[in-house]
């Protein structure tokens, strides 16, 4: 996503995160003005405007305007989407493998 970068400053609202996110070309910031794109596994109120990667379905409403998609279980599946509008907001462009998992719709 963001290919010019060789380390992308990541924040998140959970600890779980990190240690999932074990790459190396990771770095995690304390708070959201620091980091490039935002992992949410619950709401709260975040006034930067970055791009937000949701943990939960139901977050893709709630940060609309910001989302670039999101990962998350459903009816015991996993489930991934990107965001056509919010992607083209933040100037991602997604590599090949990934284009079949953007959603053009206003519905976010």
């Amino acid at each position: 996503m963001f290919q010019e970068k060789s380390n992308i400053k990541v924040w998140s609202n959970s600890q779980k995160c990190q240690t999932v996110l074990t790459d190396t070309s990771f770095i995690f910031v304390k708070t959201p003005q620091e980091a490039d794109i935002l992992i949410v596994t619950h709401y709260e109120k975040i006034l930067v405007d970055k791009p937000i990667f949701v943990r939960k379905y139901h977050l893709l409403q709630k940060y609309k305007k910001r989302a670039i998609g999101g990962f998350y279980w459903q009816k015991g599946r996993p489930n991934i989407i990107f965001v056509k509008k919010s992607l083209d907001k933040f100037d991602i462009i997604l590599p090949d493998k990934f284009q079949k998992y953007i959603e053009d719709t206003d519905e976010y």
